[in-house]
């Protein structure tokens, strides 16, 4: 007894230490998921800061990126407007030069012949000198007049300025000549005028083009970068998808384990009950024989037991009465001397002894597998929904996280689309600008030579009316 005792301590003793060790280390597993968990939650909120701030710089680049798609929308038409008009302008302007420096050339050839100076002979005073001078300015002024009245039909851009130079030329006063020359200042300052505007287009369509280019490479690059980002999110949030599905997956497996452990549990502890009620019932049973067999053997330690029931017991209801007392008779002829009851009394209750000890044994090892059984049960079952909490509570957040990364997606296929309309506009605008641009630059060098042209006969009238002043008719 001592023995079983002292192993039955040695085993509780052992069993307490167990607990105690897997008590800590579950202490200590918690502590860490307690910690982990505040960490994770700090970064959720971190990212979720982030996350707004980057919302609202985005929803501001929208507002910006559609007000500057307003503005270059509007200076795309204006833009088209003035080039086309321009460039008209430009075309007929040349036609006009052309036709008038034409025309200025074939009037003064007409003013230099030699029909025209005895002409002019003929009509003027013949006064020597005088007579001389006078038919050298009446020649300039028709080869001038014929140029301007040539350059008049021709529709030339500067025929309101030519007539006004003819009216003044028609003039006898003594200042209408002066003004005249005055006249052809002011149209060859026009000419320089013109080609400073043409300078000044030049560089507009220099400036223009690079930064146009400069734009829709700018614009690419941002649509690359989009495009870059939206392919990241997009293997983000199937990796969040995938881990969400992983999780569910995982918790219907719990479920299944709990569902399975739970009755596994319950089996064990109906095997277990009706195991111990076999037991108690059969410990009975034995101190009952035992009791019997001290009647017999030992009368002092036998003890008349009362009617009672085995309860619990499963051979049912079982009624023991007091046995009557036994005389097994004379011993058989075959035998002599005398009978001693001591000499099986030791075997035969030893044997129940052993056999009450090894029905207690049982007893206290199927108390300590059902006492373990069950602690390790709600271990696990607390364990398990622990995991299981977890595990829902970082869906819920994987949920929101792919929510917020779908909103994101969204957000910037709007803003590809968005660039790619602006990246079309801005090559919309590149190509409208070498539509206007191109042709203007390719004759730029060939318009500004004729213009050269244009202006040096003017300056050439100009000294052949220098050259016959009235100042010479006076003298």
């Amino acid at each position: 007894m001592k023995e079983t005792m002292q192993g039955d301590l040695d085993e509780a003793v052992s069993g307490e230490k167990e607990a105690k060790a897997s008590y800590e280390t579950l202490t200590k597993s918690k502590t860490e998921e307690v910690t982990a968990a505040g960490k994770a939650i700090e970064s959720k909120t971190v990212r979720a800061g982030e996350t707004a701030v980057a919302v609202t710089q985005a929803k501001a680049d929208l507002e910006d990126t559609e007000k500057t798609l307003e503005d270059d929308t509007k200076f795309k038409s204006s833009l088209a407007r003035s080039c086309d008009t321009k460039q008209a302008e430009w075309a007929e302007r040349s036609k006009i030069r052309a036709e008038e420096i034409q025309a200025i050339s074939e009037t003064v050839e007409m003013l230099n012949g030699d029909d025209a100076l005895e002409l002019f002979k003929k009509t003027l005073p013949s006064e020597g000198g005088a007579l001389l001078q006078f038919s050298t300015v009446s020649q300039a002024k028709g080869r001038v007049a014929g140029l301007l009245r040539n350059l008049i039909k021709r529709n030339s851009a500067h025929s309101v300025n030519l007539k006004m130079v003819l009216m003044m030329l028609k003039s006898k006063s003594s200042g209408g000549f002066d003004k005249v020359v005055q006249m052809v200042d002011g149209m060859i300052a026009l000419l320089v005028k013109e080609q400073a505007d043409d300078d000044s287009k030049k560089d507009y369509c220099h400036e223009e083009l690079h930064n146009a280019e400069v734009e829709e490479k700018g614009l690419d690059g941002e649509v690359k970068d989009v495009e870059t980002d939206i392919a990241e999110k997009e293997d983000e949030f199937a990796n969040l998808k995938s881990e969400i599905e992983g999780l569910q997956r995982g918790i219907q497996e719990l479920d299944k384990m709990v569902t399975m452990a739970t009755e596994q549990r319950k089996d064990e502890h109906e095997d277990y009950s009706a195991t111990a009620a076999s037991n108690s019932a059969a410990l009975q049973l034995i101190d009952m024989a035992k009791n019997r067999m001290n009647k017999f053997y030992n009368p002092t330690l036998y003890k008349a037991p009362p009617t009672t029931t085995l309860t619990n017991s499963p051979y049912g209801f079982v009624q023991i009465s007091q046995h009557k007392s036994y005389q097994p008779g004379p011993a058989p002829e075959t035998f002599s001397g005398d009978f001693k009851k001591s000499e099986g009394s030791t075997g035969i209750i030893g044997m129940m002894s052993q056999m009450s000890k090894d029905v207690e044994m049982d007893i206290q090892e199927g108390k300590h597998e059902e006492a373990t059984a069950q602690k390790d049960y709600v271990e696990n079952m607390g364990e398990a929904a622990a995991k299981r909490a977890g595990d829902s509570k970082l869906i819920v957040e994987k949920e929101g996280a792919k929510a917020t990364f779908s909103e994101e997606l969204a957000t910037a296929r709007e803003l590809r689309g968005s660039k790619r309309e602006q990246l079309s506009i801005a090559g919309d605008k590149l190509n409208d600008l070498h539509r206007a641009c191109d042709n203007f630059l390719d004759n730029y060098d060939e318009k500004k030579a004729a213009r050269a042209k244009e202006s040096d006969g003017l300056k050439e009238s100009k000294s052949i009316l220098a050259g016959a002043s009235p100042a010479l008719v006076q003298k």
